[in-house]
């Protein structure tokens, strides 16, 4: 907590919560293109703001000059690649596709299909030099057919008050 602000007293949280879980609602009320939409005023709104997000985090951390671009790819640029790809999937999705469509699959011990998840492209390979990330699908899960199917809106499992209260995180599908 920053000097000089209190945590937020229990009544307000359940506010919070609840106003979460309106908007969990209006989320998967949402057609997928408008999310899709929203995501990229999303993105617009933060790119408006990322000059001033990575100077603030800079100055904060006392980042070095010599590794002050680390602020721009940990923070805003992230942000915004991720927000890119979301609304991407989501158009993918509401055209009858699959989000695994075109992403090179291989097999895991196990029995387990796998699905390169970065870096996906030229920039990100550049950029990422030398990093690389896979999903593992669960064992049994050996061939693309088995993948997920395209879910035009996926309701929560699990309310935002009721993952307050769980024991542990949820697993993810």
């Amino acid at each position: 907590m920053t000097a000089g602000v209190s945590p937020p007293a229990h009544a307000e949280l359940d506010g919070m919560l609840d106003e979460l879980a309106q908007g969990v609602a209006t989320w998967t009320a949402m057609p997928l293109e408008e999310r899709a939409d929203l995501l990229l005023r999303t993105r617009t709104a933060v790119d408006k703001v990322s000059r001033r997000w990575a100077e603030v985090a800079i100055r904060i951390k006392s980042t070095p000059p010599s590794v002050r671009g680390e602020e721009w790819l940990s923070g805003p640029y992230i942000i915004m690649a991720g927000l890119t790809r979301l609304a991407k999937t989501l158009r993918v999705v509401a055209a009858g596709g699959s989000p695994v469509d075109g992403i090179r699959t291989g097999s895991a011990p196990g029995g387990r299909l796998t699905f390169k998840a970065m870096p996906l492209g030229l920039q990100e390979a550049l950029l990422f030099n030398g990093l690389a990330g896979e999903i593992w699908m669960p064992p049994g899960s050996a061939s693309a057919k088995s993948a997920p199917a395209p879910v035009s809106a996926p309701s929560p499992r699990v309310t935002p008050a009721e993952s307050a209260s769980s024991s542990g995180p949820e697993t993810p599908r």
